[in-house]
């Protein structure tokens, strides 16, 4: 069941960017490449090709998903899911620190989403979350003002879930190496299937 989306796994698809590289043999068959790059040229997979940004109105999307939130939970007794990224890689080293900053600002201002995201860069998860939420902290101690005004940053509150694919790689004390979950920070999830085992 996804009303925005045909995965069945989630509720709404958005991808804050375009495009990627591949980083091992999990990415040999890369549908969005096949899709983004070959079929339709929006973006060039690759080191050193540039990421596509996607449109404003994209990224007002779940903005309005989580006005949503309780129509929904009404109608399916739970949270919806948003798989973030499933045509890039949020901890892609070739996307600009401004983009994830402005993702994670989008993330915690949306607290009634579940965010879903994958990465095959599970080393780059935790160093890039410091560095995105430094610059959210500086942008905003210092007055910058972010193309999405109608955000609100609540770094403290951002809620997400990470699955990423790596063999030989432990992502923290006593997880899986293929899972690891990033905790909202305000506190647990609060659908039991996102949980760790």
């Amino acid at each position: 069941m996804a009303e925005n989306t045909k995965i069945e796994w989630t509720d709404h698809t958005f991808n804050p960017w375009i495009g990627c590289t591949k980083v091992g043999p999990g990415c040999d068959h890369c549908y969005a490449e096949n899709l983004m790059d070959k079929r339709m040229g929006v973006a060039v997979w690759g080191p050193g090709n540039e990421r596509v940004r996607t449109k404003e109105a994209n990224w007002k999307m779940p903005l309005r998903w989580n006005t949503q939130a309780d129509a929904f939970m009404a109608q399916h007794g739970r949270r919806q899911r948003v798989f973030c990224a499933s045509l890039a890689d949020v901890f892609d080293n070739e996307v600009p620190v401004q983009w994830r900053s402005d993702l994670f600002d989008l993330i915690a201002a949306t607290p009634n989403l579940d965010w879903l995201i994958l990465t095959k860069r599970v080393g780059n998860v935790l160093p890039m979350i410091r560095l995105a939420l430094e610059f959210v902290y500086k942008a905003h101690s210092t007055g910058y003002n972010k193309a999405h005004e109608t955000s609100t940053t609540r770094t403290g509150s951002l809620r997400g879930r990470l699955i990423g694919r790596t063999r030989d790689r432990q992502v923290g004390p006593g997880m899986a190496p293929e899972e690891a979950d990033i905790r909202p920070l305000d506190g647990r999830c609060q659908d039991d299937s996102l949980q760790s085992s």
